[in-house]
């Protein structure tokens, strides 16, 4: 009796460690990005946000520019991996298709990836003199200086004066 006992009782566990193995999840892959974007897995538009992909899936960029408006975008920098590598290992977490700011790679192996992308703002400088006019996108939150002359003349004789910059900057001057 306690043979069968023990025989039932070996056979369950070992039916349960070997369902348990079949069944078992994979470790993770998950792919985000730091801007509000869509990724194309093998070629198909995914969701933004974190999304699981498997070993040797094809992961894109749908755009390496993010508008939010007129005036504020998300530039796509290069790709970042949180990656335990095991002692084993000898290959890279993923590949790069083209360059490492490629916007498509190629994971193989367990991780978190990540779309590093910079948050810009557009600079304009508007003035009737057209020599002042100017536009350029900046890191948010980067200083920039900012200089015209206090008054510009032209060919036909007109003289412009610097009246102020539209960003309520004050004391008004012609730097900033």
């Amino acid at each position: 009796m306690k043979l069968r006992l023990g025989l039932i009782i070996f056979t369950v566990v070992w039916a349960s460690l070997q369902f348990s193995l079949l069944y078992a999840d994979d470790p993770e892959i998950l792919v985000s990005a730091t801007a509000p974007v869509a990724f194309l897995v093998n070629g198909v538009e995914v969701g933004g946000g974190s999304i699981q992909v498997d070993p040797g899936d094809q992961v894109c960029l749908k755009d390496p520019l993010h508008y939010i408006s007129e005036g504020s975008r998300y530039r796509f920098e290069s790709w970042h991996v949180e990656h335990q590598p095991d002692a084993g290992d000898v290959q890279p977490p993923f590949q790069f298709l083209e360059s490492p700011a490629a916007q498509c790679i190629v994971p193989a192996a367990p991780g978190r990836y990540i779309a590093g992308f910079t948050r810009e703002v557009l600079i304009q400088v508007r003035s009737q003199v057209r020599e002042y006019q100017r536009s350029w996108w900046v890191p948010m939150g980067e200083v920039v200086d900012l200089s015209v002359p206090d008054m510009v003349e032209t060919d036909d004789d007109i003289r412009y004066r610097f009246g102020e910059w539209s960003g309520g900057e004050s004391p008004f001057s012609s730097d900033n």
